[in-house]
């Protein structure tokens, strides 16, 4: 809402004050009757000061305002977030992703900037590098640790993606990491696709998507 531009905002100011739209297509005003939830991450009072958002669509909007606030200030529901955010990526699987002692008090002691958006990054990242199901702290943090009997990879692959990289950056090295391990295999015991618990049809739509060719397996 708060970066809405100007044209638009006398646009939904008039809906708002005469309670009707013109269908694109037709001259013909229809009455609506409706109720209008905003929502914003912008200060809308300094954006009316700045001249960015006009003060007579603000109050129109700020009726019952409601403050949601930031995760910094609710550091308690981080645990109950955190759950719920990995049950979803979990895609309805019996087996879940769980975080451990150290990983949850870690999550306490961040600032959370981007709130709810960057907490799911974050363990959305966690939880392709994880290899057993467990997200610790290391892992949330971005510095993923060796699996323990991972085959010995070449040092051309390595992942230097750090703390700033983005997530598709990270998947994609990740990927290629994975391949290198499993010897260019996808399908098979093996693979990757099943190292990952992925369909190989899925992993390899994923490997197209983020422009990683697979390795030529060794012949039999």
């Amino acid at each position: 809402m708060g970066e809405l531009p100007l044209e638009l905002q006398a646009k939904l100011l008039r809906v708002l004050q005469e309670r009707s739209v013109t269908p694109l297509g037709s001259e013909i005003p229809r009455s609506v009757d409706l109720r209008l939830l905003a929502a914003s991450h912008v200060d809308l009072a300094g954006a009316v000061r700045d001249g960015r958002f006009r003060e007579d669509l603000f109050f129109r909007l700020h009726v019952i305002p409601l403050r949601l606030p930031p995760l910094r200030e609710r550091r308690e529901d981080l645990d109950l977030l955190a759950d719920a955010i990995l049950g979803e990526l979990a895609g309805g699987r019996a087996e879940r992703w769980r975080l451990d002692r150290e990983a949850r008090a870690w999550l306490s002691t961040e600032d959370w900037p981007g709130n709810i958006r960057q907490l799911r990054n974050v363990l959305e990242r966690a939880t392709i590098f994880s290899v057993d199901g467990w997200i610790s702290r290391s892992l949330l943090e971005g510095t993923p640790l060796p699996e323990p009997h991972a085959v010995p990879v070449r040092p051309a692959v390595p992942i230097v993606a750090g703390p700033g990289a983005t997530f598709r950056e990270w998947e994609r090295q990740f990927l290629t990491l994975v391949l290198e391990q499993c010897a260019g295999r996808i399908y098979g015991d093996k693979g990757a696709a099943a190292r990952l618990d992925l369909k190989p049809t899925t992993l390899q739509s994923r490997l197209k998507k983020l422009g990683v060719r697979p390795l030529k397996p060794p012949a039999a």
